[in-house]
């Protein structure tokens, strides 16, 4: 069966709906910039199917007609990032979920076209807030939790739902030395395992980026 991908005009509308944004609550990044030295674009976003564009594809409903696969009903726009991490887990990222994320993405670009965003807060932009409250309170209650032994460490942190949010956010460094193949100790004042405190400091780091503290 052929995949029933989205026509350019369904992409361009689903860009375009949420001010070029990635639809991911916790995300919200922008998707498209100038390219340097040219007068063309960079675009890091994609059209993501809700339900996937042919069978074997994350939360395929095989109900629905070629028709409304490709409607823009089905579709919501993320970033690279965002698009691989919801098709990578379907069990926690259901359809329900992804069109909640798309009516308030488009929620908050309709709210930010019709509001006076000189004197008045933007709704997006405190929910957007309030999110990413929550998955900095939940990043640091696991990292606290895991003990970061070797074998549940790369059995079950590394492959989680909440790791792989967590993933989007790190710098190459850290991510390099998370996913390193040994584990590693360290004495002193710290003790306990490396990467326990290296997670922890990056989630203070991504914290005060994000503007939090």
């Amino acid at each position: 069966m052929a995949r029933d991908d989205f026509p350019r005009s369904v992409i361009d509308a689903l860009a375009k709906r949420v001010g070029v944004r990635c639809s991911n609550p916790i995300c919200g990044k922008l998707t498209m910039g100038p390219r340097a030295k040219t007068s063309e674009v960079v675009n890091i976003g994609v059209g993501a199917h809700i339900t996937a564009a042919s069978p074997g594809g994350p939360r395929f409903n095989p109900d629905l007609t070629t028709p409304q696969r490709q409607s823009i009903d089905n579709g919501l726009w993320l970033c690279q990032n965002c698009a691989k991490l919801v098709d990578n887990d379907p069990t926690l990222y259901t359809e329900d979920v992804l069109h909640r994320w798309k009516q308030a993405a488009e929620d908050a670009a309709r709210a930010q076209l019709e509001s006076d965003i000189t004197h008045q807060p933007r709704e997006g932009t405190i929910e957007l807030r309030a999110n990413r409250r929550e998955l900095i309170k939940s990043w640091r209650v696991a990292i606290e939790g895991e003990k970061f032994d070797f074998i549940d460490y790369r059995s079950t942190f590394l492959s989680s739902a909440l790791y792989s949010s967590m993933r989007l956010h790190l710098s190459p460094e850290v991510v390099k030395k998370i996913e390193a193949p040994r584990t590693f100790y360290v004495g002193g004042a710290r003790g306990d395992f490396v990467r326990k405190y290296m997670l922890l400091d990056e989630v203070a780091r991504i914290e005060n980026l994000w503007g939090l503290v």
